[in-house]
């Protein structure tokens, strides 16, 4: 291959990806609904039970999480684990400099966690943690954390 080939093959595949990037961006919304499937596709891979929509906003677009619908109901937890949870998101959340959130429900994840939800100030907002609870060997249980997560509980009022 002589320089002017690679050269013509270099301009040829820079005007494809020109117009494929111009074809995509000429809807506004699909640069954030691929993110939102990049994105969704790394949550299900990792077992996380919330996902990303992309949603209109001023004249532009803006990625919300929300959490897939679970049932919710009662924990699994026994009083005295309940209240060891309960202490671990009280330390969590003052790690990050929140005041002690109340806990609003939790939702039972098909696998056996637990997502205990917490509500924010902010109207529609909440914090989601995982809560696994593990038997140990010795005897006990022990608690493994996974968040915090915070997600959109109403979607729609973008």
């Amino acid at each position: 291959m002589t320089f002017r080939h690679i050269v013509r093959m270099k301009s040829i595949s820079f005007l494809i990806s020109l117009m494929l990037f111009v074809l995509t961006t000429g809807c506004a919304s699909s640069p954030a609904k691929r993110a939102a499937a990049l994105a969704n596709r790394d949550a299900a891979a990792q077992g996380l039970p919330f996902r990303w929509e992309a949603k209109a906003y001023h004249g532009g677009n803006i990625l919300v999480r929300t959490m897939v619908d679970l049932h919710s109901g009662p924990t699994r937890a026994n009083a005295v684990l309940k209240a060891d949870i309960l202490a671990l998101l009280q330390k969590a959340e003052a790690s990050l400099g929140r005041p002690a959130l109340e806990v609003e429900e939790v939702r039972l994840l098909p696998d056996g966690r637990e997502v205990w939800v917490l509500q924010l100030p902010t109207p529609g907002e909440r914090i989601g943690y995982i809560i696994s609870l593990r038997p140990v060997p010795t005897g006990g249980t022990d608690i493994l954390l996974n968040g915090p997560h915070p997600f959109t509980k109403t979607p729609d009022r973008f």
